[in-house]
């Protein structure tokens, strides 16, 4: 068996191949297009190789994949010998993934089925048009606010408020700036609204975000999102291992008699925040989680009682998921799901 550490960039990948023993066997450089990947399919069979996790190493993963190749990919964030390294080439980090994958010392990354990432690129797609919507916003705002105007309206872009946009009273030039971005907002919640439609379509097909959906505080969209973040529940051994991969686990450090809890630790963003928007519709809506957050909100201030709803509602989706039920109220007076 052949070891291969992949380094992977848009113009080329570097593959360095090693024995069992760590003896350098060959090293190459292949384009990174379809006639280069297929050349270094070709050169990787009866191998196992292993790429770092990126944009172009996640298109490297696929096509390697495809072509029926042993590969795994590597999490760039614990890949010290890498990142530390005073020696940092292509070549270089290619071979120091080679000798973590022989050694089975290198830490990877669950890498979701196609149907999985397609479903997060249309969640995190939207996520984005959504950011960028509210920048827009945010700025006609602003430019409101520089005039000493004050919008009356909750939402800028209600059909009440469109109609006083357009009568408020800006000089020529700045009401000229107002109506662009009121434009190009626009054209951004056009396209969210294509998105959802597309988006609720596959929520409505799937059993688990059916199961989700039950959930106080967790709409469809907030459903396939949960679900295409997580991708497959049977690879959480626990609630805690859940929790801890959605950045919800707090920091913890001992030393003697020292003990440090900090913040919680990073984990996947995406899910973190759909998470946190979904508790505190919980939080508001639902008795028993409304109660809690606000024990919790005495003692440690909003913020960390809102990060508690969240993952005390991770944990119950756990067991929804792993158990295929839905939401029983019940289960917010369980000790294990609290």
């Amino acid at each position: 068996m052949q070891y291969v550490g992949l380094d992977a960039s848009k113009e080329s990948v570097v593959a360095v191949f090693k024995d069992k023993d760590g003896k350098k066997l060959d090293e190459g450089t292949y384009p990174c297009n379809q006639k280069g990947l297929e050349k270094l399919a070709s050169d990787l069979k009866d191998c196992q190789a292993m790429v770092e996790s990126s944009t172009t190493g996640q298109y490297v993963y696929r096509q390697l994949d495809k072509a029926g190749i042993k590969i795994k990919m590597a999490n760039p964030s614990r890949i010290g010998l890498i990142t530390k390294s005073e020696k940092k080439t292509d070549r270089n980090d290619a071979d120091v993934l080679a000798d973590l994958l022989r050694t089975n010392l290198l830490p990877t990354c669950y890498v979701p089925p196609q149907k999985i990432m397609e479903r997060r690129e249309l969640t995190r797609q939207r996520d984005g048009l959504v950011q960028q919507t509210t920048r827009l916003k945010n700025q006609m705002h602003a430019l409101l606010t520089s005039e000493g105007i004050s919008c009356p309206y909750a939402d800028i872009f209600g059909k009440t408020s469109k109609e006083w946009l357009d009568g408020c009273g800006l000089s020529p030039t700045r009401k000229g700036y107002l109506l662009q971005l009121k434009k190009l907002a626009g054209a951004f919640e056009d396209e969210i609204s294509i998105l959802e439609k597309t988006i609720l379509e596959q929520a409505c097909e799937s059993d688990e975000m059916t199961l989700l959906d039950t959930m106080p505080g967790v709409a469809p969209l907030s459903a396939l999102t949960i679900m295409a973040e997580i991708g497959d529940i049977k690879r959480f051994k626990t609630p805690e291992q859940l929790c801890s991969y959605a950045g919800l686990v707090p920091i913890v450090r001992q030393s003697g008699s020292v003990d440090y809890k900090g913040s919680v630790k990073s984990g996947n963003k995406a899910l973190k925040a759909i998470l946190i928007k979904d508790a505190h519709s919980a939080a508001r809506w639902n008795p028993r989680f409304r109660r809690f957050c606000r024990r919790l909100e005495k003692k440690k201030g909003k913020s960390k009682a809102i990060t508690a709803v969240a993952h005390k509602m991770l944990r119950i989706m756990w067991f929804m998921l792993q158990r295929g039920k839905p939401f029983d109220e019940s289960i917010l007076c369980h000790k294990r799901a609290g």
